[in-house]
């Protein structure tokens, strides 16, 4: 597969007394930490639709096929039905079941950082003098984040523990089975 390289979209601040590798350096972590964020962001949406497919549907089969496919393509991959929709609706699913060991409010709380975080990412403006990154971004107003080492050990413990929760999900539902 062809690797891709485009141009970093990092604006730099003020006089650089770093050097441009750091700059490119800056922009190479920050690229690949968003690549993080937004390939994990798919997946646990992924496995919310999993999720959701196999209370509605039932287990996989041959039979299904044509039945889940306009599933997804007139619900689960509309613009009306994003993952806050999803993440609400697997909530009331687990809550009934009583599958989640942890507490709906925690649930929430986790996967509103997690939207947050890719939002942020998503629709920020990064800003660096090769020494130090930001990013601006609004919530409630204009808002700046210093986008050193606790934050991304922040980012990646969110994330890491929502995937480990749904995709655990799909494993003690037996939607996903171990080889």
């Amino acid at each position: 597969m062809k690797r891709i390289k485009l141009t970093h979209s990092i604006r730099v601040l003020g006089p650089n007394d770093h050097g441009s590798d750091s700059i490119d350096k800056e922009a190479e972590d920050l690229d690949k930490n968003k690549a993080f964020v937004f390939n994990t962001y798919a997946s646990i949406e992924s496995h919310l639709n999993m999720l959701i497919v196999h209370e509605f549907i039932g287990e996989y089969s041959d039979e299904k096929a044509t039945l889940i496919e306009k599933f997804k393509s007139k619900i689960l991959h509309t613009s009306w039905f994003g993952f806050n929709q999803k993440l609400m609706l697997v909530i009331d699913i687990m809550d009934a079941e009583e599958s989640i060991k942890m507490k709906r409010n925690d649930i929430d709380k986790l996967l509103r950082k997690v939207m947050d975080y890719r939002n942020m990412l998503a629709h920020g403006e990064f800003s660096t003098d090769g020494k130090i990154s930001k990013l601006r971004y609004y919530k409630s107003g204009l808002k700046i984040q210093q986008l050193d080492d606790e934050y991304w050990d922040k980012v990646e413990g969110h994330y890491s523990k929502a995937f480990n929760l749904f995709r655990g999900l799909l494993f003690e539902k037996k939607i996903l089975k171990q080889e």
